[in-house]
């Protein structure tokens, strides 16, 4: 509950008004005045939009729409418990204690509120806060309390402060009354977490795409655009904290493809996360009111972009940038299911909110919220695409661009890894041009020049473009290259020494590789030799990591070995000192023994401490290569699975002819030609013919082991059955290295697997499609094999006709 003044209006938590030190009552400051009987209104007596102006006070945001839909009203708030709530659509086990827990202190008795004035109220000023000089607002995603009241933290996000330094967290009110000094150590007993440059719960006032914003969009649009309910879809809620958690440490260093969150809509729901953290909404609290107003009209679809463009510059760069991302996911609706009316009711309550303290504008413009979701979408997707969103800005008559000539070079939806496919393995002087993945509206030229891929920022201002601020010369992109393929890039700077010579055209033909079958494989046989040399560095590192952490505890040990000495030492060097002179020699006998082992246990002390510098700076060096190479990588394996495509074309190809010369000969002899047959559709089958096996291709129930060895012998690697085991759920009997592996299946809580906490799968059947296409590897370092081949399939050569 909260003290209201009845005289202006402003509102205060009961433990929290001593903020308001020596402020006066004032009411003009801006408050609508607010009956009496309203400031009394009991719990039982609240509607629903009571409920949601409370939900908005307590940070509990994502489900308003939920207790809307459902029309909670007060008198249900007293009989809520964890059924009521799954019924209403919260199905996460932590958003459940925390509703529950805020509605237990919202029904918690507190004083009569008429009977307090503010005029009654002691105020004790202080300005400890200053004492965290890094405290900032933070995202607790477990349970916690306030270090001062050892109140909760209410909400879902942003429920207070957080010092980076000793790790203090407090309500912000609390922080202004009673905060101590900072302890310069971290007070929980908790690990740190979270970086004191956190990518959550701040603004991004710049032009640059936030860091976190760029990776989820980016990972969305390579895998997740065809994703069914992609930002509306029942998740992993653990690893999707585990990415949001790993995101706010150190951003730059995630792999956000990473196997253990790699599924798309964790990317959502982490994308989602960063939009409702953010202190202030991506559209503008400037134009809030405006947009408001305007979606009553009868608006144009050109009254909407004006209005966008009246915003921040960093909120134009940033809405514009997941309005252009809206719009891809959107031209995918008939896979994805996000309709443009699917996304406005999504996203309403992530891009358009009221000011924090005016909590009341959530209930009263509940409906013109979505609505303006809505026309933003419906103008950026009906009066502006990509092409002319973008060009537009770089000229101000059209008659300047000759659409006539050759702009091959231009992608217009180009990423930066397209860029780098598309460029891979071409002659110095080869470009393109394609948007900026950090600055909406601008565009990166990419050249290569000395076997590298260079990156130019292409400036557009005042209808100019150029390299440098300093010399706009060019009235657009097409007027830019034409001058740079005719003069080098070292006009502009001393290290590029080369032309635009080779236009770098988007075009299928030109993924493919044009050469005979000799050229194709000796391509293959580099790329394969590549990616191997980088997967032997990646080996290379992990046993260095490996041996860095047993050297460390080789390392701790010897210290505590010097250290029981010197005490030892210590205790003799006192016995000697209170020692009759009887004893003394003895005493110092032992003491020389005992300095003697010390001196050896130093030096081996100090060996390791050398080693370990040393495993150190090997580590370092292997990251740093790893690093370097990293942005090849996908790359070569974009090329090696086309070349690999090519590759079995021919061989297929071959093999189909000479499988139509080798069958004359044996025509007369069916059960050769079965064997003939069989063999040769053994030999072609592979993944790539089945994407998604079914279930009776490959399930058994329970199997003796002799059987199993019958059924599997003579069988290609990775043919594989599952079967009903009395030890395990599962096992996956399979093929490997010409003998058969044994790999049991596990079922825990949250699904099938092989391990805990990997046990994800929520069926038999998801698991084994996944490892029909992923290798084992990474659960038992033996098997390097992917569930290649259903036992069922060689059944089915066996139905096959003779002839066909």
């Amino acid at each position: 509950m909260s003290l209201k003044c009845s005289g202006c209006n402003l509102s205060a938590h009961i433990g929290c008004v001593s903020i308001y030190h020596e402020l006066e009552c004032n009411p003009t400051i801006g408050y609508l005045p607010t009956p009496v009987a309203d400031l009394t209104k009991v719990v039982d007596d609240w509607d629903t939009d009571d409920i949601i102006e409370w939900m908005a006070a307590v940070h509990l945001h994502p489900y308003m729409s939920h207790v809307k839909k459902n029309k909670v009203c007060g008198r249900d708030l007293k009989d809520v418990d964890e059924t009521y709530l799954k019924s209403l659509g919260i199905s996460i086990d932590l958003h459940i204690k925390l509703f529950k827990m805020c509605i237990e202190e919202l029904l918690t008795p507190t004083p009569d509120q008429t009977k307090i004035r503010a005029t009654e109220i002691t105020f004790t000023g202080s300005d400890t806060i200053q004492t965290h000089t890094k405290l900032y607002e933070h995202t607790f995603t477990t349970l916690q309390n306030c270090d001062i009241c050892n109140k909760s933290m209410f909400g879902i996000f942003r429920q207070g402060l957080m010092c980076a330094v000793c790790g203090a967290q407090c309500h912000p009110p609390c922080a202004y009354t009673s905060l101590p000094m900072c302890y310069g150590a971290y007070k929980h007993n908790r690990r740190p977490s979270d970086s004191e440059d956190p990518s959550f719960c701040c603004n991004f006032p710049s032009a640059f795409i936030p860091p976190v914003m760029l990776k989820c969009v980016t990972r969305i649009e390579e895998s997740g655009l065809e994703t069914a309910n992609i930002y509306d879809a029942d998740v992993s809620y653990y690893q999707c904290q585990a990415l949001r958690s790993a995101c706010n440490q150190n951003i730059d260093q995630v792999n956000i493809a990473d196997n253990y969150w790699s599924d798309p809509t964790c990317a959502a729901f982490v994308l989602k996360s960063f939009l409702m953290e953010l202190p202030d909404p991506l559209l503008d609290l400037n134009v809030y009111e405006q947009f408001l107003e305007l979606s009553k009209t009868n608006y144009t679809l050109n009254d909407v972009s004006l209005l966008l463009r009246q915003q921040k510059d960093y909120n134009v760069c940033q809405l514009d940038y997941m309005i252009s991302h809206f719009i891809r996911v959107m031209r995918n609706s008939d896979k994805n299911n996000m309709t443009l009316e699917r996304l406005a009711n999504i996203f309403s309550i992530l891009l358009v909110r009221p000011p924090e303290h005016e909590a009341r504008k959530f209930v009263t413009n509940w409906d013109l919220h979505e609505k303006v979701v809505h026309m933003i979408l419906m103008s950026a997707s009906t009066n502006h695409n990509e092409v002319v969103q973008t060009i537009s800005r770089s000229k101000s008559d059209a008659s300047r661009i000759d659409f006539n000539a050759d702009i091959s070079w231009l992608w217009v939806d180009g990423t930066k890894k397209d860029a780098q496919m598309r460029l891979s393995g071409q002659p110095d002087g080869s470009f393109l041009v394609r948007p900026s993945e950090e600055r909406h509206g601008q565009y990166t030229l990419t050249v290569k020049e000395s076997g590298k891929d260079r990156m130019i920022r292409i400036i557009q201002e005042n209808d100019r473009c150029g390299f440098s601020r300093d010399n706009l010369q060019f009235l657009n992109l097409h007027e830019l290259i034409e001058y740079f393929q005719a003069h080098s890039l070292k006009d502009y700077n001393q290290n590029l020494n080369t032309r635009l010579i080779y236009p770098c055209a988007r075009i299928e033909e030109a993924m493919t590789f044009s050469g005979d079958v000799d050229q194709i494989k000796e391509r293959y046989e580099i790329v394969d030799l590549k990616l191997k040399q980088i997967k032997l560095l990646e080996f290379e590192k992990e046993d260095k990591l490996n041996l860095l952490e047993e050297c460390k505890l080789m390392s701790e040990s010897q210290t505590d070995i010097v250290r029981f000495l010197e005490e030892q030492i210590s205790l003799a060097e006192q016995q000697h000192y209170e020692a009759s002179m009887n004893d003394r020699p003895d005493i110092q006998s032992s003491l020389s023994s005992l300095n003697d082992l010390l001196s050896q246990e130093k030096n081996l002390w100090t060996e390791l401490d050398d080693q370990l510098l040393s495993i150190k700076h090997e580590c370092n060096v292997l990251n740093t290569k790893l690093t370097e190479l990293s942005p090849e990588v996908p790359i070569l394996e974009e090329e090696y699975n086309r070349l690999h495509q090519e590759i079995k074309h021919f061989d297929k190809k071959r093999a189909e002819d000479s499988e139509k010369e080798d069958w004359k000969g044996i025509y007369d002899d069916p059960s050769a030609l079965r064997n003939e047959k069989r063999s040769y559709l053994a030999t072609q089958y592979s993944t790539e013919d089945m994407e998604n096996l079914e279930e009776k291709d490959w399930i058994f129930g329970y199997l003796d082991k002799p059987l199993i060895r019958d059924m599997l012998s003579n069988k290609p690697n990775g043919t594989f059955l599952v079967r009903k085991s009395h030890n395990h759920p599962y096992v996956i009997s399979l093929v490997y290295e010409n003998s058969i592996k044994h790999v049991p299946i596990l079922k825990g809580p949250t699904g099938y697997g092989f391990a805990e906490p990997h046990n994800v799968y929520t069926t038999l059947h998801a698991l084994i499609n996944h490892y029909h296409n992923q290798s084992l590897r990474m659960h038992n370092s033996d098997l390097d094999t992917t569930l290649k081949t259903p036992y069922k399939f060689f059944e089915q050569i066996e139905n096959e006709p003779i002839y066909s």
